[in-house]
C-alpha cells in the first residue's frame, strides 16, 4: 500500500510536473505563434512602407522636375523680356554700349564698385566717334551725350525740351517738391525766382564777413595745433570750415564746429549731408525707379526737423526784435515780406547783428506756410554748397602740396596781394588773385563735384542733322567727368596745370567742355558763393602755412565710388609746417 501510495505520490509529482511542462510547453507554442504572425505583420508592414517611400520618391522626383521647368520657363520670359527691353536703342539706329543681365550698364554701380562718373567715362570712352549714344539703367534707356554742341542745345538753346533734371521729378506737396534741385520746370522757376535775388554778386559781397570769421575760428585752431609741423586730415578740416561758413551763411547761427565739435547744429546738418550722400545704392536705384518708393522716402528725419526748429527760431527772433544780419536767411525774409531785396547799397553799408525796426518792415509778418519755405530754401542752400566747398578745399590742398612749384606761385601771388591790402584778407584782395583762380579752376575740372548733369526730355525732340527722335520722358546724360578728362579738350588730362585756363587756352577749346556747375538757367545758383568760400580758405591756410606729402598721404588719390557725389576714398592726409 505504502509502496502504492508513494507510487500514486510520485506519478501524481510526475504528472503535476508533465502537467507544468505540458502548460509552459502550450504556452512556447502560442508564443512562438504568435511571434511568427508578428513577423509576418511587420515584414509586410515594412514592405508596405518601403512601397510608400518609393511613391513619395517618386512624386518628389516629378515635383522637382515641375519646379524645374517651372522656373526654368521664368527665368527664359525674364531674360525674353529683358532681351527685348535692351533692343530699344538698336530699333532706333542709335549707337549703344551692350549691356549685361538684368543690370543693364550700372552693375559696377549697384555693387557699390564705381561711382555714376566713372561708368559714365568708360561708356563716354567706348562710344569714341560718336556725338551721341545709349546705354541702360536696368532696362531703362539712358541717353547720353557726346558732342559740344549738342551739349549747349540741351542746357541753354533749347532748354524748353529739358527743364528737369530727373524723369520723376518731385511734384507733390513733399520734402524734395519745395528744393531747387529737385522740383518740376513750374515749381522750379517760381523757387528760383525768390532764390537767385539773394545770390547776386553784391549780396555775397555784403556777405563776407562770414568767410572771414570762419577763418579766423579755423586760423586759431591751427595755431594751437600747429607749433612747427604736423600731420594734418585735410579733409575734415576743409569740412569744419565748410561747417562753419554754411551754418553761419544758411542757418543764422556761428558754431565755431573745430572748437565745439559736439555741436547739435554741426551734427545735424553732418547727418544729413551723410545721409544723402551715402546710404544704399540700391536702395537709391530702386527708389529712382519707382515714385511710390521714392515718395515714400520723402519724409522729415530727425535732423530735418531740428534744423527746421533753428530756422524758425531765428526767423521769428528777428522779426520780434528787429534784427538784422547779412546773410542767407536775413536776405530771403526781405524778398518775402516785400516781395523784393533791399537796397544793395544799404546792406553792404549796414553792419552785421544791427538792430532795424522799421528797416524791412516789422509791421508785415510771415505765414507759417512762408516759414516752411524759408526753411527749405535755408536748407538746400546748406546742402548745395557743403560737398562742393568741402571737397573742392581738399582736392586743392592736396593738389598743392604734391605740386610745390605751383604751391610756390600760389603763395608769392597770395603774399603780393595782400600786402597792397595791408595784409588783411578782402573781398577785393581775394578777387584780386588771378593764379588762385586758375588753380581753383584746374581743381574743379579733374575733381569736379558734380560729375554728372542729368536732364529729362520734358517735350519731344528731334537732334539736329539727324533723325534720332528723343521722346518726352527720356532721360540724358552729360558726363561732366569725362569730359573733363578728355585728352581731346584738355592734353595729359591726370595731370594738374592751371595754365590750362590762361586767357590763350581757354579761348582754343569749346565753351561747353567745362561744367563744374553746369549751364543755363538750371546751373548751380550758389556757385560764387561756394568758389568765394573756397578761395578764401586757401588764401588762409598759405599766407600762414606751407604743405607737403606726409607719410600717410595716399598716392594717387582714390575716388570713393560708394558716395554719389565726387569725393576722396578715406582721408586726405597732408603735412601743414610754419611758414618761415
Amino acid at each position: 500500500m505504502l509502496s502504492s501510495s508513494s507510487s500514486s505520490e510520485e506519478d501524481n509529482d510526475d504528472l503535476c510536473e508533465e502537467s507544468e511542462d505540458s502548460h509552459f510547453g502550450s504556452s512556447r507554442s502560442s508564443k512562438e505563434s504568435y511571434n511568427k504572425s508578428d513577423v509576418e505583420e511587420v515584414k509586410e508592414g515594412e514592405e508596405r512602407t518601403d512601397l510608400k517611400v518609393h511613391d513619395m520618391g517618386l512624386v518628389l522626383q516629378s515635383t522637382s522636375w515641375e519646379v524645374a521647368i517651372l522656373i526654368s520657363i521664368i527665368y527664359g520670359a525674364i531674360r525674353w523680356w529683358f532681351s527685348i527691353k535692351f533692343k530699344f536703342w538698336k530699333l532706333r539706329g542709335v549707337p549703344y554700349v551692350l549691356p549685361s543681365f538684368p543690370c543693364g550698364n550700372i552693375g559696377e554701380l549697384i555693387l557699390g564698385r564705381l561711382s555714376t562718373n566713372i561708368i559714365y567715362k568708360k561708356i563716354y570712352d567706348k562710344l569714341e566717334g560718336h556725338t551721341f549714344g545709349g546705354l541702360f539703367h536696368l532696362t531703362r534707356p539712358i541717353f547720353i551725350i557726346r558732342d559740344i554742341e549738342l551739349v549747349k542745345n540741351v542746357l541753354i538753346k533749347d532748354f524748353e525740351h529739358f527743364n528737369n533734371r530727373f524723369r520723376d521729378t518731385e511734384k507733390g506737396s513733399g520734402i524734395l517738391s519745395k528744393i531747387l534741385f529737385l522740383s518740376d520746370g513750374s515749381k522750379w522757376k517760381k523757387i528760383r525766382q525768390s532764390i537767385s535775388p539773394t545770390l547776386t554778386p553784391s549780396k555775397i559781397k555784403a556777405m563776407f564777413t562770414i568767410f572771414t570769421e570762419s577763418t579766423k575760428d579755423m586760423m586759431d585752431f591751427l595755431q594751437e595745433r600747429v607749433f612747427d609741423s604736423d600731420d594734418l586730415k585735410i579733409n575734415v578740416l576743409a569740412y569744419d570750415f565748410t561747417t562753419d561758413v554754411l551754418c553761419s551763411f544758411a542757418f543764422g547761427q556761428r558754431i565755431n564746429g573745430m572748437k565745439n565739435p559736439n555741436s547739435e547744429l554741426r551734427l545735424m546738418g553732418r547727418s544729413i549731408v551723410k545721409e544723402l550722400n551715402g546710404g544704399s545704392f540700391v536702395v537709391k536705384i530702386i527708389a529712382s525707379f519707382f515714385p511710390i518708393i521714392n515718395r515714400a522716402l520723402n519724409c522729415k528725419c530727425q535732423p530735418i526737423r531740428y534744423i527746421e526748429k533753428v530756422v524758425t527760431e531765428r526767423i521769428k527772433h528777428r522779426e520780434k526784435n528787429g534784427w538784422f544780419r547779412n546773410d542767407f536767411v536775413q536776405f530771403l525774409i526781405q524778398s518775402r515780406k516785400r516781395g523784393r531785396i533791399v537796397n544793395d547799397e544799404l546792406l553792404e553799408d549796414s553792419c552785421p547783428q544791427m538792430a532795424t525796426k522799421g528797416y524791412f518792415g516789422i509791421d508785415v509778418y510771415l505765414t507759417d506756410k512762408m516759414y516752411e519755405q524759408l526753411v527749405f530754401h535755408c536748407l538746400e542752400m546748406f546742402l548745395a554748397g557743403y560737398d562742393t566747398m568741402s571737397t573742392t578745399i581738399g582736392f586743392c590742398l592736396h593738389e598743392l602740396a604734391i605740386n610745390p612749384d605751383i604751391q610756390q606761385t600760389l603763395i608769392e601771388e597770395i603774399n603780393e596781394v595782400l600786402k597792397e591790402f595791408g595784409g588783411e584778407i578782402t573781398h577785393g584782395a581775394v578777387q584780386k588773385m588771378e593764379y588762385l583762380d586758375k588753380v581753383l579752376s584746374e581743381t574743379l575740372r579733374m575733381y569736379p563735384v558734380g560729375g554728372t548733369v542729368f536732364r529729362t526730355c520734358t517735350s519731344s525732340y528731334m537732334i539736329p542733322g539727324t533723325k534720332t527722335l528723343l521722346e518726352k520722358g527720356m532721360q540724358v546724360v552729360i558726363p561732366v567727368y569725362a569730359l573733363h578728362h578728355d585728352p581731346k579738350y584738355y592734353p595729359n588730362p591726370e595731370k594738374f596745370d592751371p595754365e590750362r585756363f590762361n586767357e590763350q587756352n581757354k579761348a582754343s577749346r569749346p565753351r561747353y567742355c567745362y561744367l563744374p556747375f553746369g549751364e543755363g538757367p538750371r546751373m548751380c545758383l550758389g556757385m560764387r558763393f561756394a568758389l568765394l568760400g573756397v578761395k578764401v580758405a586757401v588764401v588762409a591756410l598759405l599766407s600762414k602755412y606751407e604743405l607737403s606729402v606726409s607719410k600717410k598721404t595716399l598716392l594717387p588719390i582714390r575716388l570713393d565710388h560708394s558716395t554719389i557725389i565726387l569725393s576722396a576714398k578715406g582721408d586726405i592726409w597732408l603735412r601743414i609746417s610754419n611758414r618761415k
